[in-house]
């Protein structure tokens, strides 16, 4: 594994980075955190950013590619807890703890690391720091509880229609593109009914459920949503619950507390 894991190195600066503003580096200035970061680590589909059980020594800011943070059962059953995309945050561990899941690449990934200590020396001095990674940790609590409500109650076309259209909103956010109804979906049939719950056969039935209803079209790696009120009402979807996926504002020391619309129109908390 080690041998497709490449050396971490210094690839882009910070003030270029095309998704600084989406992050937890829009939190402090460029010149911060080149000196917080020990550079970026890419790895190739299928390796392991960190594995489960691994040292809680690194946070690790999304900059390319698709991942998920898993869980491995004893006799090899997989859970895939969420899936990563640019932006995302993860490996914040409590101290000196150990990580009770594993991130690994679904695509080849480009991640900007920050070594633990570094970064909590800097919140310690910077409070907008601290307040942008509670945001973050925030939106991925929301997402787990929506999760375990999915595998728990929800059934299973449930399941499947309300994990594309968290993808489908997370990705249309995040990750430019030149089509409103469709995103690159990297992902295997494994992949969706690991997230889901569900075995592989009863993933493809309600896959070919949503497409023979017209929601949907997967076609090379491709989802393209054809009816997305459809889709939202397979879903049980609530403007409420997608909060979580939608850019939101930035929360600073001066605006707790208020609300509404910012100067795009986008719906704040």
């Amino acid at each position: 594994m080690s041998a497709q894991i490449k050396p971490i190195f210094r690839a882009l600066a910070c003030q270029s980075c095309p998704i600084r503003e989406h992050t937890l580096c829009s939190a402090t200035d460029a010149g911060t955190m080149e000196r917080l970061r020990s550079g970026t680590r890419v790895v190739t589909p299928g390796v392991d950013l960190f594995p489960q059980g691994a040292d809680c020594t690194n946070i690790y800011i999304m900059l390319s590619g698709w991942a998920c943070l898993y869980e491995l059962l004893e006799d090899g059953r997989r859970q895939i807890l969420q899936f990563l995309l640019p932006g995302d945050v993860l490996g914040f561990g409590r101290d000196r703890g150990v990580a009770t899941f594993g991130a690994q690449a679904i695509t080849t990934v480009a991640a900007c690391v920050v070594p633990r200590d570094r970064f909590m020396e800097a919140a310690l001095k910077r409070p907008q720091l601290a307040l942008e990674l509670s945001a973050l940790t925030a939106a991925q609590e929301a997402m787990a509880y929506e999760h375990l409500t999915s595998v728990g109650r929800r059934t299973a076309r449930e399941r499947v229609a309300y994990l594309l259209l968290e993808l489908f909103c997370r990705a249309r956010s995040r990750i430019p593109s030149d089509s409103l109804d469709q995103i690159t979906l990297p992902l295997t049939q494994s992949h969706i009914a690991d997230a889901s719950g569900l075995t592989p056969v009863h993933t493809n039935r309600m896959l070919r459920n949503l497409r023979e209803a017209g929601i949907i079209e997967l076609n090379q790696r491709t989802l393209r949503v054809r009816n997305p009120d459809l889709l939202a009402a397979a879903a049980g979807f609530e403007r409420e619950v997608a909060l979580p996926y939608l850019p939101r504002r930035r929360w600073t020391l001066g605006n707790a507390g208020t609300g509404g619309a910012d100067r795009n129109g986008m719906v704040t908390a």
